[in-house]
C-alpha cells in the first residue's frame, strides 16, 4: 500500500514511531505466513500451482510492508531533523 505524505504532516515523529510499529508487527506476521508456505510448498503438501500463488502473495505483501516501514522510516528522519529534506 502507498503511503500518503500528506496524511502524516501534523503527526509527530513519535506518533509516526507507534503506526511503524503496527508496520513492523504486520511484516513479521507475513514473514511468518511466508515461512510456513514455503515450507509446505517445498514439502509437496499443496498443489504447487496454488503453493507457488500463495508464496508470491505473501512476497508481495511483505515488500509492500516493507516500503512502507521505510517511507514512515523516512518521515520519522524529517520530523525528528535526522534527515533535512525528502529522498523520495
Amino acid at each position: 500500500m502507498a503511503l500518503n505524505r500528506d496524511n502524516y504532516t501534523n503527526l509527530s515523529a513519535e506518533e509516526i514511531h507507534g503506526i511503524q510499529k503496527v508496520y513492523i508487527s504486520d511484516y513479521l506476521s507475513v514473514k511468518n505466513d511466508l515461512e510456513v508456505a514455503s515450507e509446505k510448498h517445498n514439502s509437496g503438501q499443496f498443489p504447487t500451482v496454488t503453493a507457488r500463488k500463495k508464496v508470491a502473495e505473501l512476497v508481495r505483501r511483505k515488500l509492500a510492508i516493507l516500503a512502507d516501514i521505510n517511507f514512515l522510516g523516512l518521515l520519522i528522519d524529517e520530523k525528528d531533523g535526522t534527515l533535512g529534506f525528502a529522498l523520495i
